[in-house]
């Protein structure tokens, strides 16, 4: 059950090369936002999840907050790092404290590396039967606690108060399961492929029945595709590579050669991330219970792109929709750069300690 709460917070998504920032609360029926904004950040300041210079960030996020007049100190920051492991795991459905004892004795069969260094939480899956008995399953999710109190210090550095610290894999299921209808027109499905393509970080998440079934970083972001492009095309400026990329699918069919050459080139990178998409979509499909995908949400700038749909959907062969708005979510700004903050305003009762 979703715990509904009106007091202002600010959720901060941090990723390599900006913070994603909302100010807003949420009721019962909608995430109300009133200030959005990105603040983009160097090089060598923050990568997968890690702060490289704390000085630096704290002076950025503290100034941009105070520029954008945000006047709410409790704060919500959104992460995401491939060094985040999750597990499913299954056990005797009991009552939550004796489950809690369990999953912490039984840890480390689940969690591949030293369970002291990392905080584990779990999000409740449902129950099933098995053998003739009723059993619980979760979803284990285990982050660096450096990592947690990395960012614990900076928001204090900040002036702000934490109060929590969400996972964006679980911000974009919350997203998703309570955002309500896409884009005004797209009916709200049960099972629903999300894909982030920002300048230095892709992902990929599966949602299912308002529960989150897969997170994953994919290993080559957009900003990999403008350099492997740029390597095969002389003296091409930029600003244009990248307007071009944004551009892409009205180069198609341009009468100019060099338009139909840079077409062929950022189609092909383009595809190499789907293949590593599609490689996580046989993984899932694979599986016990899993049930097929109604349709895929782009989010990042890559949801910007001309023609990104269209190529979505002839690669996978599932309809695929650019995120630009959600019913229940009142935005001043389109929603796809903001989609994990948003969801991490959304705080739900089911996030176990």
């Amino acid at each position: 059950m979703v715990s509904f709460n009106s007091k202002k917070m600010v959720s901060i998504n941090f990723t390599p090369d900006s913070l994603n920032v909302v100010a807003g609360k949420f009721n019962k029926k909608y995430v109300i936002v009133d200030r959005a904004f990105r603040i983009e950040i160097g090089n060598d300041i923050y990568d997968d999840g890690e702060i490289l210079d704390m000085e630096k960030l704290a002076y950025i996020l503290q100034n941009g907050l105070s520029l954008n007049k945000v006047n709410t100190n409790e704060a919500i920051a959104v992460v995401n790092s491939s060094s985040v492991i999750m597990r499913e795991a299954i056990f005797p459905k009991v009552e939550k404290e004796e489950l809690d004892s369990i999953i912490s004795y039984q840890l480390d069969e689940y969690i591949p590396v030293n369970t002291e260094d990392y905080v584990v939480k779990y999000l409740d899956l449902g129950t099933m039967i098995d053998e003739g008995l009723e059993k619980q399953s979760v979803l284990l999710i285990g982050i660096k606690d450096s990592l947690i109190q990395a960012h614990m210090t900076l928001l204090k550095e900040c002036k702000l108060k934490p109060v929590v610290m969400d996972y964006e894999g679980n911000a974009i299921n919350k997203l998703i399961s309570y955002g309500g209808r896409i884009n005004t027109l797209i009916p709200k499905l049960n099972c629903v492929a999300v894909v982030n393509l920002s300048l230095l970080q892709t992902d990929f998440v599966i949602v299912d029945d308002k529960k989150l079934k897969i997170s994953r970083i994919i290993d080559k972001t957009i900003k990999d595709c403008l350099n492997n492009i740029e390597s095969q095309i002389s003296d091409i400026d930029k600003e244009l590579l990248y307007n071009n990329f944004l551009s892409f699918n009205t180069l198609k069919d341009s009468a100019d050669e060099k338009d139909q050459i840079f077409y062929k080139f950022a189609k092909e990178e383009l595809y190499e991330i789907f293949e590593r998409i599609d490689l996580i979509l046989r993984y899932y499909r694979s599986r016990e219970n899993s049930n097929p995908i109604n349709y895929i949400v782009i989010r990042g700038i890559g949801a910007e792109m001309n023609g990104i749909e269209e190529l979505f959907k002839d690669f996978f062969d599932i309809d695929a929709y650019a995120l630009k708005n959600m019913e229940n979510i009142k935005l001043p700004s389109y929603l796809n750069l903001y989609a994990a903050a948003v969801g991490g305003l959304i705080r739900l009762d089911e996030v176990k300690k």
